[in-house]
């Protein structure tokens, strides 16, 4: 009887820990970006792993993913430290015109899975990123390369929110 027992309680431990690391591994698989932003109420204030296209310019770091038919549902990306109140320069950044396409642009793109806390109220009007991420940790998945912006026109660039 104690001999059943003993398998009986070890084999609820190994089902409690298999389920444990189930959980885990998938808790660290990255979400798409744009299912986080279609669902910012359920992802304001969480730890978030995104995989994400990262717009870098000399000042600042956004992701714009085309995940909406009317709204930009943009992000800016910054470290831990940095201040939320800064987006000067975003449309002008963002809105590169298409016949503006130098290889010497100064707007870079770079596949990455990004590790931060998500912001879903951040907004600091209708022409700035709709929501932010305070980044923790940045792992890059491809080269940086140039970024040249989606054609404007029907189903062009969405900035405003």
């Amino acid at each position: 009887m104690r001999k059943l027992s003993f398998i009986l309680i070890l084999a609820l431990l190994a089902l409690v820990l298999g389920v444990f690391a189930f959980a885990l591994s998938r808790s660290r698989q990255p979400v798409a970006y744009c299912e986080v932003a279609r669902n910012a109420e359920r992802y304001h204030n969480k730890i978030i792993r995104v995989r994400a296209t990262l717009i870098l310019s000399s000042e600042a770091m956004y992701i714009y993913e085309d995940c909406d038919p009317v709204e930009a549902l943009a992000s800016s990306v910054e470290f831990d430290d940095a201040t939320k109140s800064d987006t000067r320069g975003y449309v002008e950044q963002l809105l590169v015109q298409p016949n503006d396409q130098r290889s010497d642009s100064s707007l870079k793109k770079v596949d990455a899975i990004i590790d931060g806390r998500f912001d879903g109220e951040y907004s600091p009007g209708c022409w700035g990123p709709k929501y932010h991420i305070a980044l923790s940790k940045v792992e890059l998945l491809t080269a940086v390369s140039d970024y040249v912006p989606p054609q404007t026109g029907e189903a062009g660039l969405r900035t405003k929110h």
